[in-house]
């Protein structure tokens, strides 16, 4: 809306070759009714991303809601301003709107006027953690993330045994740290993990994704306590192994006595059967890392 008429105009790049050359085309949209409009703009204060890329906005007219994604782009050689847009009918208000943050927090709005753009800011949300990610170092579980926020006083990491985190403990970190190596045992079973900000108010954000840790047999697991598989290892053998259910995925990984890992590739042979194919290692003690309910069964030559 070029010119803040309450109509999308075009603008229009072109290629050089065109006789005459015109390399900018403004269309503008001149058609003429009673409607209304209304346009929000979502920003995110001090952060990278400003324009709240990844937000989405909802807006409510009785029973009919629109929703706009806050995107980079919106296709090939094309790109839309980072606002979304709305056509109300002969509606003079929204009745609602609600913008959807990229870390899962919510703003809403009622009865907001029409034939006007207003900008949304986050300035007194607290936002979760982002890319929250884990994986096996060192015999421990290596934890990072990144967060859209600059005002979090503090972390909030939780750990468990169960996915619904009934024996959670609260792991707090500082502000600022961006990657975390929990190298409490794993115990008798899988850890889960799941992360949320707090801010100086003590107010905690929405909780990122729950992260599940490998099942590695032979490091403190039911009937494989204190031994290690399989060993003795050779290049080039398969070690067959069995899941409860036939879900299940397509890469595996040794864990050697440093914490490092090799990445297995695995071939489903069955109902919850899966073939590893041992790549070229260096003797030595590994253990192997696979999801939960897995059952080493034998080594193939």
């Amino acid at each position: 809306d070029i010119d803040g008429d309450g109509d999308l105009d075009l603008v229009q790049g072109l290629k050089g070759y065109e006789q005459p050359v015109v390399l900018v085309r403004v269309l503008a949209n001149e058609s003429e009714n009673d409607h209304h409009y209304l346009t929000v703009r979502p920003r995110m204060e001090g952060t990278a991303n400003h324009q709240a890329l990844g937000a989405v906005v909802q807006m409510r007219v009785g029973e009919t809601t629109q929703t706009r994604l806050i995107q980079g782009g919106g296709s090939f050689y094309g790109q839309e301003p980072a606002e979304a847009f709305f056509g109300l009918g002969t509606a003079t208000t929204a009745d609602q709107v609600t913008v959807f943050w990229p870390g899962g927090a919510t703003t809403v709005l009622e009865g907001v006027s029409a034939d006007q753009t207003i900008t949304v800011l986050d300035t007194a949300l607290v936002h979760a953690p982002q890319y929250f990610r884990g994986r096996l170092q060192e015999l421990g579980y290596r934890l990072d993330w990144t967060d859209y926020a600059l005002g979090e006083s503090a972390y909030r990491l939780e750990r468990a045994t169960t996915p619904e985190f009934t024996d959670v403990e609260i792991i707090e970190i500082p502000a600022n740290t961006k990657v975390y190596l929990d190298q409490t045992p794993f115990g008798n079973s899988v850890n889960y993990y799941r992360m949320a900000t707090v801010d100086a108010q003590g107010r905690l954000s929405a909780y990122t994704p729950v992260l599940e840790t490998p099942y590695i047999v032979g490091f403190q697991t039911p009937g494989f306590a204190g031994q290690v598989w399989p060993n003795p290892i050779r290049s080039g053998q398969i070690l067959t192994v069995a899941l409860e259910t036939a879900e299940g995925p397509n890469t595996w990984q040794l864990i050697n006595a440093q914490g490092q890992s090799i990445r297995l590739s695995g071939k489903l042979v069955g109902s919850g059967l899966w073939h590893l194919q041992i790549p070229e290692v260096s003797p030595g003690t590994y253990w192997l890392a696979c999801p939960a309910g897995a059952i080493p069964l034998w080594i193939k030559e």
